[in-house]
Parts: structure tokens; sequence; C-alpha cells
């Protein structure tokens, strides 16, 4: 099975994201969404009420499975993800496959996920949402702003 280079995904994606949700509450979210070489990356992350600081982020990657893959070469490969990815507890994580692409989804707080080496963060850097929301769509990453 092909290297998914989740880590990598994760880490641009996560410099592309912060934006959506649906509501009418007042915890600012983001949602964003895209697509690069047959792989799917969905970010939901939820900001501190002044929009400054992320709090939490739930992610789901969708990862082609290349046609005559075996059942096996499938279930060892979500073996692997769950290792790598599933085995702290302070993450909620759910590997499946979904008719021909494997989905990875990973949420928690954001320390939780930097510490874990999920995610990569520069506290220097400026993290607001609307910062975070510019650099997401300059990546190419569709995105959408909302209160729940």
């Amino acid at each position: 099975m092909k290297n998914f280079k989740l880590y990598a995904i994760l880490s641009l994606c996560f410099g592309m994201l912060f934006l959506t949700g649906c509501g009418g509450g007042d915890t600012p979210t983001v949602t964003c969404s895209m697509e690069e070489n047959g792989q799917k990356a969905t970010f939901k992350i939820t900001y501190d009420k002044e929009e400054k600081n992320p709090q939490s982020v739930e992610m789901t990657v969708s990862v082609e499975i290349p046609d005559g893959t075996s059942k096996e070469d499938i279930e060892n490969a979500k073996e692997a993800v769950e290792v790598m990815y599933c085995s702290n507890d302070d993450i909620k994580c759910n590997v499946k496959q979904n008719g021909n692409s494997l989905d990875i989804t990973l949420a928690g707080d954001l320390d939780d996920l930097v510490d874990a080496g999920m995610l990569q963060f520069d506290e220097d850097e400026d993290s607001s949402l609307e910062a975070l929301l510019k650099e997401a769509e300059e990546e190419g990453a569709k995105c959408t702003k909302s209160y729940e």
C-alpha cells in the first residue's frame, strides 16, 4: 500500500485550515477542506471567544486505496495507522474503510495533538482565526466560519 504521508498532509493542512461550523452559539469555529493527489482532508477548529487562539481540532483525512490492493494489505495499513495515531488516550481516533478510501479521523485539544506530534504549531506566529483563514485559502482550501 502506498505511503499515506499523513504527517506531511496534516502539517500542511493545519497551516491552511481554520474556519466554520454550524450553529448560532458563541464559539468561533472554522471548517476547511481540500483535496490533493487523491487525498481529501477536512478540518474543524474551535477558537477561544476572542478568535485569537485555537482550542481544539478535528480532522479527517481520506486516502484513496489503489486498485488491486488486497484486503490483507488494507487491514495491515489500518492496523499501522491505529498503532501510529490511535494509541494516545487524550486523542479520539477512528480508522475505517469507506469504499475505495481509508478514512482517518483524529480529534482532540490542540495541545494534545501537538504533544503527540500529529500537528505542528508555532506559538510565535499569528494563529488568529482570520490569519489562518487567509493562509488556508491561499493554500487552496475551501473554508467557512461559524459560531457554535
